[in-house]
């Protein structure tokens, strides 16, 4: 639905960034706890005539009365299986008072008045109409609804279930929530969304939504207010530049996770050599493993909450760093091994993507989230409210401390690759929280080393490492594989299920060189769709989607 939506974009004339910006807004009516008009993104686009890349994020930010340190006393733990800190009450996960001031309006305005070519009207009007005619539940759906809670976080039924009208919306007259099939209306969102519409983008931030917003944010205990929503801005910047085999890697800095996408590749680069190890036998496993293991490190030694602390980034992504880092890993800092099979296999739903290329050359990659989901949906508005709040640190003086008007680093990191007369060869994205990073390394990985394909590269057995180096598995990778892993002095992991969306979810569009037609995948794992406009057809068929894939967001 939302690649046929973007796809529909582009043959009405529309560029890369209208196609994008309507999608978007129709994901956050089809994925409700994922991502919508309470979350949070950033995007990043290609214009083609300049080749100028430029990153908009608009990243959720905590509340200007927060006080530094004020619920230190409150933590519990950090999260065992992901990245987050578990407070007495749960108040930074599910309610009023885990909600950051959301941005993805905001950001898909300004995308749509900078680059866009399409009234903002216009652009929202595909998601009105799926709002007030409605959406089927599909089967990955009924699954993430029907997640139960775990010792880290509550689960997607919790969620659901907080405000009246998420139990109005998504459950059914029995206590479940809605099946298989099920049509789902949202008469309220639509509303909200026709109110966007006719007022414009800025409602949601200084007119009626915006005091509707905070009225009942304030009710339940939030900290935002309305200067809170009036003073939001998007920030734009350039790209961050990364290399790999020749090719050119750009991605989001921070806050997003592209400086831990280049500096794994960048180490990879010097860990491995010549023609790869086999990927299933566990070998390939290895250097990728030590390489994402040594960005992680230095994510979170070097990356700070507040956006005005200074990330050396220079020296980061230098070459002399790089080396050092590739000599550290290589010198073996592991843990002692030892082998098991994970005993469990799930995730909370979280974050979508969508990638689009026109046929001028320009391509958006949108990357947006609730992160878990608040569970707030405010009465008569529809849309659930982001929980950003639940991944900063409740200690003052922490790298990652809450502080007043802070963002925090997080993972998405929508990208392009450009070869080395920089055309753009690659669009990529990805959802799975802190496997975003780990996901797009490996596919972007298995491209450029192995030269697979899109669609093996996705659907590849997938890793995910842990900090302190352990590493996880999906179920497809043999048991031989696995104690390989476990001798090289790594824990390993594997899961039960073959196809884990714990891996992440990538999406991507990439061609094999600047004069090759553009293909599609995404991944296997979850929900999704390809869209392709395939030109060299006679006219009666060239607008005809194509759909090869097991899913992708949007290819175009």
């Amino acid at each position: 639905m939302v690649a046929e939506a973007a796809l529909d974009v582009l043959t009405q004339g529309g560029n890369a960034v209208d196609a994008a910006v309507t999608g978007a807004m129709v994901q956050g009516v089809i994925d409700p706890l994922m991502c919508g008009p309470g979350g949070y993104g950033v995007m990043t686009i290609h214009e083609a005539a300049s080749r100028r890349t430029t990153v908009l994020d608009f990243f959720g930010l905590a509340p200007r009365k927060t006080v530094e340190g004020a619920s230190g006393a409150k933590l519990v733990s950090e999260f065992s299986r992901d990245y987050g800190y578990i407070v007495e009450g749960g108040e930074n996960e599910v309610g009023y008072r885990s909600i950051a001031t959301p941005g993805t309006i905001a950001g898909l305005a300004l995308a749509l008045e900078q680059f866009g070519s399409t009234p903002w009207a216009t652009a929202l009007g595909p998601a009105h109409a799926v709002a007030r005619d409605g959406y089927q539940v599909t089967q990955a759906q009924h699954e993430q609804w029907n997640d139960t809670d775990d010792p880290d976080k509550p689960g997607n039924r919790t969620r659901l279930a907080f405000s009246d009208s998420g139990r109005t919306l998504y459950f059914d007259g029995t206590g479940g929530v809605r099946a298989v099939g099920e049509t789902i209306r949202n008469s309220e969102l639509a509303s909200t969304i026709e109110r966007l519409m006719r007022a414009g983008a800025d409602d949601f931030y200084t007119g009626e939504l915006a005091a509707a917003i905070v009225a009942d944010l304030q009710a339940g205990g939030s900290d935002i207010d309305a200067e809170d929503l009036r003073a939001f801005r998007p920030n734009r910047t350039a790209p961050l530049a990364g290399s790999y085999r020749g090719r050119r890697i750009l991605v989001p800095g921070f806050p997003g996770g592209g400086l831990s996408i280049i500096q794994a590749l960048q180490v990879l680069e010097l860990l491995q050599h010549g023609a790869p190890p086999v990927w299933i036998a566990g070998a390939g496993v290895l250097p990728v493993a030590a390489a994402l293991g040594a960005a992680l490190e230095d994510k979170y030694t070097y990356l700070a909450g507040p956006r005005d602390t200074e990330i050396p980034l220079e020296f980061l992504l230098s070459a002399e760093h790089t080396e050092e880092m590739a000599r550290s890993v290589q010198a073996g800092d592991l843990l002692g091994a030892s082998v098991a099979d994970a005993g469990f296999d799930r995730e909370t739903a979280s974050t979508t993507h969508i990638a689009v290329i026109d046929d001028h050359g320009n391509a958006a990659a949108v990357t947006h989230t609730l992160a878990s989901g608040s569970g707030v949906i405010t009465a008569g508005l529809g849309f659930m409210f982001n929980n950003f709040m639940h991944g900063f640190d409740p200690r003052p003086g922490r790298w990652n401390s809450l502080r007043p008007g802070a963002t925090r680093p997080a993972s998405m990191s929508p990208g392009l690759v450009l070869d080395s007369t920089g055309e753009l060869l690659t669009v990529f994205g990805a959802s799975g929280s802190t496997r975003i990073v780990s996901s797009l390394v490996q596919v972007l990985a298995h491209m450029a080393d192995r030269g697979w394909d899109a669609l093996r590269a996705v659907s590849a057995p997938r890793m995910n490492v842990q900090r302190g180096g352990s590493v996880q598995l999906e179920g497809r990778f043999p048991a031989a594989a696995v104690r390989r892993i476990g001798a090289s002095g790594r824990e390993a992991e594997r899961y039960p299920r073959n196809y884990d969306p714990y891996f992440g979810k990538v999406h991507i569009l990439t061609r094999a060189a600047a004069d090759q037609p553009w293909d599609g995948a995404a991944d296997p794992r979850a929900d999704g769709g390809v869209a392709l406009l395939v030109e060299q057809f006679p006219p009666t068929e060239q607008f005809s989607p194509v759909a090869p894939r097991p899913n992708s967001e949007m290819a175009s």
